[in-house]
């Protein structure tokens, strides 16, 4: 337990007055619980001497309400240290994940799935609130009742207090066992329910596929697996831990009948008072009663002490090492030196070299899997280059600021997300400090004014997970919003048209005129008709590297592959449904 309150306050240390103030007041809660048996003993030697008087049983009848009314008291101040102190703990801690999640680059997210973050967060971190508020006092009540107990009971009767304390050491094996079982099976119940947290939302997100290609009830199996793994890895943990924890309390429990044979063995052999024998039959149970309950704050900590291993590898991931520099924020050209990546081991660039004049357009094009997102990505910095360097304004990119790079950045990608909130909230988010006035002029340029206007709320309307209530159009109108409120000196496209009817197109296409004003814009193309009037294009091979750069007009008469792309393109632009392949 103690390692454990090290090991959480290294990553919370702002709880650690109120867990030691909560230690202290439990401390002292539990001598206030041990004070009324202290009070019988007295009770009964003076019954058993003869010497009971009305004013005595008065004076220990005021003592005994006194103590309890001190242990409710500190019972009160314990909760209001406690309970804050694991609030607070979750609080933070889902705050730092947060924050750290944020740094790190995009093939942590890519090899995880979003149900082992979520698993983490919303369910698993809900038991280190126990820590605090049950389990911490609970182990303070174990140590504190034997060690309070021990000097006195000794003081009556060393042979007693031996034969009461012996089933202790004997019990304790029997706790660690039951204790290495729980760890074990934690692991696999915590492993359970991250496989069924993925399930739900693979599930939930991926229903228009399921219901479209009717396998709903195979999806529904591949959940019902995953609870049917649950329930075998909880079952399978109750009935290993369940013997070692009834053996352990029954050799607790054994001591005390020990104790009232070997008493009663001794009292009648004359060779211990009556007020000696009586008196350990009261204190006994009292002694076994909370190191019985070390058995609950064993299953708590090995929860906690799963759930905490896998914060700590979570914060361990090493994050993108972020520079001190601040970017430019006037004519940011960006500079491809050298550039090589690759996705797990599967090579995507390869010595790439490249400028993106200041204040111009750059499209990016090629076969599929070539590496135009990739690009987009690495500007970015969700990824990190292998080798070479990438630099926005002269500066390398890994030497900027985090803040740095991303407030000079706006991106705006095919697929839009959108976060529940409202329209308003969603254009304003890269800005919260934007005014009404600025957020509505930036929808006005976006072309999405009139039908926020139209909505039932207006700005004011709910737009649900991933912006559900709107269509594609207007999600990718609100996203174009976000990125002209947001005002940076470059601006990236990953093909925002590419997904829309030819109305959005158009009213899309307008407003990404007004977005890229005088920006440095890196527009990835899947339709070559919306590139012919970019300043330049980068035409990638599809085999790591670039096999032209210039104008359409240039790259017509100079690249074979931008003529193959160009050419499939216009055949694909006159093909029509039923129409025989050429």
């Amino acid at each position: 337990m103690i390692r454990l309150i090290k090991r959480i306050l290294a990553i919370v240390p702002t709880i650690r007055s109120q867990m030691y103030r909560a230690a202290l007041l439990k401390a002292l809660e539990t001598l206030f619980m041990g004070i009324p048996y202290g009070i019988l003993i007295f009770m009964l030697h003076d019954l058993l001497s003869g010497s009971l008087t009305a004013s005595n049983v008065g004076f220990y009848t005021v003592g005994i309400a006194l103590s309890y009314i001190a242990q409710g008291i500190f019972c009160w101040l314990f909760t209001r240290a406690a309970y804050p102190a694991g609030t607070e703990l979750c609080e933070k801690i889902r705050v730092k994940i947060g924050a750290h999640l944020r740094t790190l680059p995009m093939s942590y997210f890519s090899r995880k799935n979003a149900g082992d973050t979520t698993a983490l967060v919303s369910d698993e971190l809900v038991m280190l609130t126990l820590l605090p508020r049950m389990a911490f006092p609970q182990f303070i009540c174990a140590m504190v009742m034997p060690i309070v107990l021990a000097p006195f009971l000794f003081s009556v009767d060393w042979r007693l207090a031996v034969a009461a304390l012996v089933p202790v050491p004997l019990a304790i094996p029997l706790l660690k066992k039951c204790q290495q079982a729980l760890s074990k099976g934690m692991r696999k119940r915590s492993d359970s329910l991250v496989t069924i947290s993925s399930s739900v939302i693979q599930y939930v997100q991926g229903m228009e596929v399921v219901k479209g290609f009717k396998q709903g009830g195979e999806r529904f199996r591949s959940f019902a697996a995953a609870l049917a793994r649950f329930k075998r890895d909880n079952l399978a943990l109750v009935f290993s831990t369940t013997p070692l924890m009834l053996a352990f309390q029954a050799l607790l429990d054994l001591g005390f009948i020990i104790l009232l044979v070997f008493g009663a063995y001794l009292f009648l052999g004359g060779e211990t008072s009556l007020f000696a024998y009586l008196t350990f039959l009261v204190l006994g149970l009292r002694l076994y009663e909370p190191i019985k309950a070390l058995g609950s704050v064993y299953e708590v900590t090995q929860s906690a002490e799963v759930t905490l291993d896998r914060i700590e590898a979570l914060l361990k991931e090493k994050p993108l090492k972020e520079g001190t520099e601040v970017a430019p924020r006037e004519d940011v050209g960006i500079d491809f030196n050298k550039v090589s990546f690759s996705y797990d081991q599967n090579p995507v660039l390869q010595d790439v070299s490249f400028k993106i004049p200041a204040r111009k357009i750059t499209a990016i094009v090629g076969p599929s899997g070539a590496g135009k997102t990739t690009i987009l990505r690495l500007i970015a910095r969700f990824w990190d280059v292998d080798s070479g360097e990438i630099s926005l304004g002269g500066v390398p990119a890994q030497k900027l600021t985090a803040e740095s790079l991303f407030s000079s950045l706006s991106m705006v990608f095919q697929d839009v997300y959108l976060f529940r909130g409202t329209v308003f909230e969603n254009i304003a988010f890269g800005s919260p400090e934007a005014s009404p006035e600025a957020v509505y002029t930036a929808a006005r340029m976006a072309r999405c004014h009139d039908f926020i206007t139209g909505l039932p709320q207006g700005y004011e309307t709910q737009v649900g997970e991933a912006g559900a209530t709107l269509s594609g159009g207007e999600k990718q109108r609100i996203s174009i919003a976000r990125a002209i409120l947001k005002d940076t000196p470059i601006v990236l496209l990953d093909e925002a048209t590419a997904s829309v009817d030819p109305e959005n197109e158009s009213q899309i296409q307008i407003a990404i005129n007004a977005l890229v004003r005088t920006k440095t814009v890196v527009l990835v193309a899947h339709r070559l008709a919306t590139v012919t009037s970019a300043d330049q294009i980068v035409v990638l091979d599809g085999k790591g590297g670039i096999e032209g750069t210039g104008r359409h007009e240039s790259l017509l008469e100079t690249s074979p592959l931008y003529q193959r792309l160009w050419n499939s393109r216009q055949e694909a632009q006159s093909w029509k449904v039923g129409a025989p392949a050429s």
